[in-house]
Protein backbone atom coordinates (compact mmCIF):
# COMPACT_ATOMS: atom_id res chain seq x y z
CA UNK A 1 0.00 0.00 0.00
CA UNK A 2 2.39 2.35 -0.67
CA UNK A 3 1.63 5.84 -1.02
CA UNK A 4 -1.48 5.37 1.49
CA UNK A 5 -2.69 7.66 4.18
CA UNK A 6 -4.00 4.88 6.44
CA UNK A 7 -3.12 1.61 8.17
CA UNK A 8 -5.83 -0.55 8.32
CA UNK A 9 -6.10 -3.03 11.21
CA UNK A 10 -8.34 -6.40 11.84
CA UNK A 11 -9.04 -7.90 15.21
CA UNK A 12 -11.68 -10.51 15.98
CA UNK A 13 -14.26 -8.50 18.33
CA UNK A 14 -13.63 -11.15 21.25
CA UNK A 15 -9.86 -9.73 21.43
CA UNK A 16 -11.28 -5.95 22.76
CA UNK A 17 -11.91 -7.33 26.22
CA UNK A 18 -8.65 -9.73 25.84
CA UNK A 19 -6.32 -7.48 25.28
CA UNK A 20 -5.16 -9.01 22.33
CA UNK A 21 -3.68 -6.71 18.99
CA UNK A 22 -5.71 -6.04 15.78
CA UNK A 23 -3.35 -7.47 12.87
CA UNK A 24 -2.49 -5.18 10.17
CA UNK A 25 -4.01 -5.86 7.14
CA UNK A 26 -3.18 -3.91 4.65
CA UNK A 27 -0.36 -5.64 2.56
CA UNK A 28 -3.29 -7.67 1.81
CA UNK A 29 -5.99 -4.92 0.33
CA UNK A 30 -5.41 -3.78 -2.91
CA UNK A 31 -5.50 -0.21 -3.35
CA UNK A 32 -6.36 2.64 -1.14
CA UNK A 33 -9.83 0.60 0.01
CA UNK A 34 -11.33 -0.78 2.76
CA UNK A 35 -12.88 -3.64 1.66
CA UNK A 36 -11.01 -6.73 2.83
CA UNK A 37 -11.68 -9.82 0.84
CA UNK A 38 -11.96 -12.00 3.84
CA UNK A 39 -15.04 -12.37 5.87
CA UNK A 40 -15.31 -13.94 9.95
CA UNK A 41 -15.80 -17.34 10.82
CA UNK A 42 -19.36 -18.61 12.10
CA UNK A 43 -20.18 -16.84 15.52
CA UNK A 44 -17.06 -14.36 15.52
CA UNK A 45 -17.40 -10.49 14.17
CA UNK A 46 -14.56 -8.46 13.61
CA UNK A 47 -13.58 -4.82 14.30
CA UNK A 48 -11.60 -2.30 11.72
CA UNK A 49 -9.56 0.42 12.54
CA UNK A 50 -7.60 3.00 10.60
CA UNK A 51 -4.78 5.04 11.83
CA UNK A 52 -3.20 7.50 10.07
CA UNK A 53 -0.08 6.37 7.44
CA UNK A 54 1.76 9.67 7.22
CA UNK A 55 3.43 11.65 10.45
CA UNK A 56 2.61 8.49 12.93
CA UNK A 57 -0.07 6.80 14.19
CA UNK A 58 -1.95 7.55 17.39
CA UNK A 59 -2.81 5.66 20.81
CA UNK A 60 -4.87 3.06 20.08
CA UNK A 61 -7.68 3.94 22.49
CA UNK A 62 -8.63 2.49 26.23
CA UNK A 63 -9.95 -0.94 26.63
CA UNK A 64 -12.73 -1.54 29.10
CA UNK A 65 -10.38 -1.67 32.26
CA UNK A 66 -9.01 1.79 31.23
CA UNK A 67 -5.45 0.11 29.96
CA UNK A 68 -4.34 1.15 26.29
CA UNK A 69 -5.15 -1.14 23.80
CA UNK A 70 -1.97 -2.60 22.05
CA UNK A 71 -1.60 -2.63 18.17
CA UNK A 72 0.24 -5.02 16.43
CA UNK A 73 3.20 -3.51 13.53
Amino acid sequence: MAGAESNPYRGDVAWLDDGIAAGRIGERIPGNSAYDRQTPGSGTAWYHVATGGDGGEGTPGLGTDGTERPVAR
